[in-house]
């Protein structure tokens, strides 16, 4: 099994990783690859993963400008050009968006 994902979705490809690796369901290790995936976990979970040998097991590609996951890292002050200098997009994408809303009933009955 490989777990690829981008963005938040590296974050669940990871826990979905670390999941199987922790349930032993499956003879076979899984595989995890992520592109510009914020940190998942804490120092807990970093010695862990070094103690049951899981390393092996995940490879991050991450992008020197990628502010994603540098960003529970870094300084509000730090990040904070690069994150107004987005957010007129994100409010595009978010109105171009609205009329496209799928209703929660809809959700529901998948």
């Amino acid at each position: 099994v490989i777990f690829v994902g981008h963005s938040i979705g590296g974050a669940v490809a990871t826990l979905a990783t670390l999941w199987i690796l922790q349930k032993r369901l499956r003879q076979n290790s899984p595989f995890c690859i992520t592109f510009g995936c914020p940190l998942v976990g804490d120092v807990n979970l970093v010695e862990a993963v070094g103690r049951e040998n899981w390393a092996g097991n995940f490879l991050h590609v991450v992008s020197k400008n990628d502010i994603v996951p540098r960003m529970l890292l870094a300084p509000v002050e730090s990040i904070s050009e690069p994150l107004i200098a987005i957010f007129p997009y994100w409010q595009g994408i978010m109105q171009a968006n609205d009329s496209k809303t799928i209703p929660d009933s809809s959700i529901q009955d998948a």
